[in-house]
């Protein structure tokens, strides 16, 4: 994307209207306001994923909680020789344990999750400066070109031009040359 961006600066450094410089600078001006909107959306997914990182915490802590307040209940039930409530407590630790399985699943895909949000903010970071890069250089097609820049570029022009012409010629004598009779 540069290569484009920058080849385009070098051909039309001489040539610039106003209205290009002024496209440029109008150009420049979007993209980083695109690059802030887009700092603003990485923002959102960060805040997102910590608030998911958060509520997973929150709920091992009450799974924790729960845990903790079914064994003291079976504590309690033993000493008293509950065997209903112990058989009873039996049956809610089976269910824990689904719940835990079913914990268990969704932290991986949490995790899963986590790594591609992270890629994707990365890849933002990156098309970000990307964005800036971009700006800064059409802000410097958006300025007018002094006398200097001008006159060196034609002199580069005019050498290209002339490669280019020479190039063509020399094929042209190579055609020739093979389209003459006895040259095979």
């Amino acid at each position: 994307m540069h290569q484009y961006t920058l080849l385009l600066a070098c051909l039309t450094a001489g040539c610039t209207s106003p209205l290009v410089r002024q496209a440029s600078a109008d150009l420049a001006t979007h993209i980083d306001e695109l690059g802030g909107h887009m700092a603003i959306y990485q923002r959102a997914l960060e805040t997102d994923a910590a608030r998911r990182i958060e509520r997973i915490a929150s709920q091992r802590e009450e799974l924790a909680s729960l845990e903790f307040q079914l064994q003291e209940r079976l504590a309690v039930w033993r000493l008293l020789g509950r065997k209903q409530a112990i058989s009873f407590y039996e049956g809610v630790q089976e269910l824990i344990q689904q719940s835990i399985a079913t914990t268990t699943e969704l932290e991986t895909s949490l995790a899963q999750e986590r790594k591609a949000l992270r890629a994707n903010q990365t890849e933002y970071a990156n098309q970000r400066t990307n964005f800036a890069s971009l700006a800064k250089q059409l802000r410097a097609m958006a300025e007018e070109p002094d006398l200097k820049t001008q006159v060196s570029y034609l002199v580069e022009f005019a050498k290209e031009v002339r490669d280019e012409v020479e190039k063509l010629e020399a094929a042209e004598e190579n055609q020739t040359t093979e389209d003459e009779p006895g040259s095979e």
